[in-house]
């Protein structure tokens, strides 16, 4: 029976879990509703980035310092630093795009907000000529409109040189080109591949010295039945035609001659020349010749040496110009080979033969004869 009364006594006491649970609940909304009273809710958006903050700090400037967010003093807030903090309130941070600028040798980090390179270039106080080129990013500034800021901006101090076309005045570029051929193609000095360049327009470019034009004239050829076109800077006709590829072979020549002037439009005639000798051929009879012979039969005949025909050659020689004859020498005559005599043995008897004198003298008389 103690038992059961000392349980009774307990009975009561059950519902104090509950009890404790509802005022620590009570205490942590109250707690809740005095932090929601005194911070405030603030949508922070830097860039493309946007997030939402709950501080207990009363100034936009004590927010950032709290936030430790890195800020350059180019940077731009959309509220000032003391700005009073509330509720739903936005701050928009603009950072400035760090661009690399390359000017007069030197190079220097810059923070800006600009978009445009030449804007840039302004407001870093960097100056530019109106023949200086600028380039973006390693290209050559466009007059399209920057979407965002370039990394690298750097200006090319164009320089002074001197051109002398011809006979015409000299004049002054003033250009960034590296070579003499980019300088001539920049200024829009046309040039024909036989036109004389010094330097060559494949040289790096001197501003101390001055680029030398020498122009080409246009001539024509007519050469082997056909008419070329050309153009030189030759000075002679000669030159010009060693230039175009057209050689003067043996007796050929040229109207005008090599040694004339090249002048603009002028016609050059190749004239080819030829000579060759006309051969005309014809027989040299040869001759009968006759000698007695004891050994074979009287009043007979025996050929001992056939006879051979010379020839004798008749030449001319033939001049041609363009393959048209022009001119013929007088005839020659030239014995390519002499007859040969035919021998014919006739048969003969001995005493008709008459003997060969000799000297062998005679012997002397005998005494008293």
């Amino acid at each position: 029976m103690p038992k059961q009364t000392s349980m009774r006594r307990l009975l009561p006491n059950q519902p104090l879990p509950w009890f404790l649970l509802a005022i620590t609940t009570l205490l942590v909304s109250f707690a809740i509703g005095i932090y929601l009273i005194s911070t405030y809710s603030v949508r922070i958006v830097i860039e493309q980035s946007a997030f939402q903050v709950r501080t207990a700090q009363r100034t936009v400037g004590a927010l950032l310092d709290e936030l430790a967010v890195p800020l350059e003093p180019q940077d731009q807030l959309s509220l000032a630093r003391d700005t009073p903090l509330s509720n739903g309130l936005t701050l928009y941070i603009d950072k400035a795009e760090r661009v690399v600028l390359e000017y007069d040798g030197q190079q220097r980090q810059f923070l800006t907000h600009q978009k445009e390179a030449l804007a840039i270039l302004r407001e870093a106080g960097v100056s530019f000529g109106e023949h200086d080129q600028v380039l973006v990013d390693g290209l050559p500034l466009s007059g399209t409109a920057q979407q965002k800021a370039p990394r690298h901006v750097r200006v090319v101090r164009a320089r002074p040189v001197q051109v002398r076309d011809g006979d015409q005045v000299p004049i002054t570029l003033f250009t960034t080109a590296l070579t003499v051929g980019e300088a001539l193609h920049a200024a829009r000095i046309g040039l024909y591949v036989a036109d004389r360049v010094s330097p060559a327009v494949s040289a790096p470019l001197e501003p101390d010295r001055p680029i030398a034009i020498q122009r080409s004239v246009p001539f024509s050829i007519i050469v082997d039945g056909r008419v070329l076109a050309s153009r030189s800077a030759a000075r002679t006709v000669g030159e010009a035609l060693a230039e175009a590829g057209i050689a003067l072979i043996g007796l050929d020549y040229c109207l005008p001659e090599e040694s004339a002037p090249l002048v603009s439009s002028m016609t050059i005639r190749i004239v080819r020349v030829t000579e060759a000798d006309e051969i005309e051929r014809s027989e040299i009879d040869f001759q009968q010749v006759f000698q007695p012979d004891t050994g074979i039969p009287p009043e007979t005949q025996k050929v001992i040496q056939a006879g051979v025909k010379g020839i004798l050659e008749r030449r001319v020689r033939v001049r041609r110009e363009d393959g048209v004859e022009v001119s013929r020498s007088l005839p020659y005559t030239v014995i390519v080979r002499d007859p040969r005599h035919e021998v014919i043995a006739i048969g003969a008897t001995p005493a008709l033969l008459t003997p060969e004198p000799t000297n062998t003298p005679l012997p002397p008389a005998a005494p008293g004869s």
